[in-house]
């Protein structure tokens, strides 16, 4: 058995239950979850917040 790494894992493609929405964002190339790119990063106001 093959060990993978978890980004191996993560990336891996697997259609089996993705929706008719998700399959035409795929076959068009674009992000699935586009919101993901905004995890983890602080805005001003979470900065401001941060320094009271």
């Amino acid at each position: 058995m093959e060990h993978r790494s978890g980004e191996q894992a993560r990336n891996e493609e697997f259609r089996e239950n993705d929706s008719p929405e998700q399959e035409k964002k795929i076959d068009q190339g674009r992000d699935i979850e586009p919101q993901a790119e905004q995890w983890g990063k602080k805005t001003e106001e979470d900065e401001k917040e941060a320094s009271k």
